[in-house]
């Protein structure tokens, strides 16, 4: 998304804005939503029913209200034009790719130590105690 902005601020054209917004509803349904369900296959299924309606309504649309907010005042108050708009929008795709590493990062080293944690149980529970 960081690049499609980038291309978008060194070419605000109506074209390229609405096959930009193709790619992204594209990648939205095929990377961005299973990755978003792909956060709850590691809690409780009553956990899961408790905070994904509050993940899906009031983080995500009103992430959606928020940015709406923000670009009518820096669009309207602020005059920036469309160039601009998509450079910011690329300086923050950009620091949410570094925090989704990041989370990447430490969910595997989370999944690694739980599956040695319980490979570690099932050999201690496999080994008979001596009285």
């Amino acid at each position: 998304m960081c690049i499609a902005l980038l291309i978008l601020a060194f070419a605000p054209l109506l074209t390229v804005l609405l096959a930009l917004q193709v790619a992204r509803q594209a990648g939205n349904y095929g990377i961005t939503k299973p990755a978003r369900e792909m956060l709850f296959t590691v809690v409780s299924r009553e956990s899961r029913f408790k905070a994904k309606p509050v993940v899906d309504v009031a983080i995500y649309r009103g992430g959606d209200v928020v940015w709406g907010s923000a670009f009518a005042l820096l669009t309207d108050g602020l005059g920036l034009g469309i160039a601009a708009m998509a450079a910011i929008g690329a300086g923050i795709a950009a620091v949410w790719a570094v925090i989704g590493a990041l989370l990447g990062v430490s969910f595997e080293k989370d999944t690694e130590v739980i599956a040695s944690r319980d490979s570690l149980e099932s050999t201690s529970n496999a080994i008979p105690s001596v009285k």
